[in-house]
């Protein structure tokens, strides 16, 4: 889940609606968007890694770009839409879909993008992460912003990536939990999930973007894989 803000002629922020991706049984996965009007009917009911029936909704084609998965169709809650939780979860769902990128075709999947700024899909990208930079503010066009960098590797290939504001303070205390818990040099696998990607003097920069997700150590097979391989 993460929210939508929409900017005001006068400079201020208001909340446009709120985005979820919802996931299936049958592993497949496909964005939701709830205006403002409308989340505060569902606000205080729907929580990340719940099971839920959701009915009386209405679905039209996704556009516009960075989307957050490859699903062609965008599912919108109604004012009659109804949403259950389902309290015995008999269902075979998993927590987490991802559709990763491999680092080594990142330089080749940015350049490929008719639109550099504004690709049509955002990137999912899993390494091993390298060079943690703390957290720190720099000045922007926009104002004071947190960030936070580290380099991502697959052992061959290595890329930069730049955290953003409240998923950079989220990130850094994850990052430095695991410093302090860590008895070990095993290294830490980090999964970005919906990231915007560009080229720059021939290296590929990863920002994130209100729809990323960063997931240091994931209990998960995948994660297993690569600490195995």
């Amino acid at each position: 889940m993460w929210p939508s803000m929409s900017n005001s002629s006068n400079g201020n922020q208001g909340l446009k609606g709120y985005n979820l991706i919802l996931l299936d049984d049958d592993d497949c996965h496909v964005h939701a968007f709830i205006y403002a009007d409308n989340w505060k009917n569902h606000a205080s009911k729907i929580q990340e890694g719940s099971v839920y029936v959701v009915s009386n909704f209405y679905t039209k084609e996704s556009t516009g770009s960075l989307k957050p998965v490859s699903s062609s169709i965008l599912i919108n809650f109604s004012p009659s839409t109804i949403v259950q939780k389902v309290d015995e979860d008999d269902f075979m769902i998993p927590l987490h879909k991802f559709e990763f990128v491999d680092l080594s075709d990142l330089f080749s999947f940015a350049s490929a993008n008719a639109n550099i700024e504004f690709p049509e899909f955002s990137t999912y990208v899993i390494g091993v992460l390298e060079d943690f930079e703390y957290i720190s503010n720099i000045k922007t066009v926009y104002g004071e912003k947190k960030i936070v960098k580290f380099r991502i590797t697959d052992g061959r290939h290595s890329h930069k990536v730049t955290v953003w504001e409240d998923l950079a303070a989220t990130t850094d205390v994850a990052y430095r939990s695991i410093e302090e818990q860590s008895n070990s040099i095993e290294p830490i696998i980090v999964i970005i999930s919906s990231t915007k990607i560009r080229t720059f003097r021939n290296s590929v920069q990863i920002n994130t973007l209100p729809s990323s997700k960063i997931y240091l150590g994931l209990d998960n097979e995948v994660v297993l894989g690569i600490c195995c391989s």
